[in-house]
């Protein structure tokens, strides 16, 4: 395995577990590129940075304490896929049960300039 393909299988770990685990929208930059598009999103989601902050915003508004945990990571040249759980409880409300998902596929993702480029590789 290159090096260039550990730092992007690093930086697909790091995407999940950082930006969407952690909520942080101060990554989305460094996370994905301007051109990306995430084609899970609803219509009309702008792309690039502002786009996947809108997608984290909808995450995080579902599930406040949304984390999630790496099962597997790999990838080849310019793809990475990563399998991982993730859990949240939905809302606000205190007796609102918590969700969890285990082993949850994340499709291959390409990967430019050390950063996601597209929502899923096709």
């Amino acid at each position: 395995m290159t090096t260039a393909m550990t730092g992007n299988i690093d930086i697909a770990v790091r995407t999940q577990v950082d930006y969407y685990g952690a909520g942080r929208y101060d990554l989305a930059g460094q996370m994905v590129t301007g051109d990306y598009v995430d084609h899970e999103a609803p219509p009309g989601t702008p792309a690039g940075p502002e786009g996947a902050n809108a997608v984290l915003r909808w995450l995080r508004g579902g599930f406040a304490d949304l984390s999630y945990e790496i099962c597997d990571a790999f990838g080849d040249r310019d793809r990475v896929a990563v399998r991982h759980a993730h859990r949240g409880v939905p809302g606000r409300a205190a007796d609102r049960k918590e969700l969890r998902d285990r082993g949850h596929p994340h499709l291959p993702h390409r990967r430019r300039q050390g950063r996601r480029a597209l929502g899923q590789a096709r």
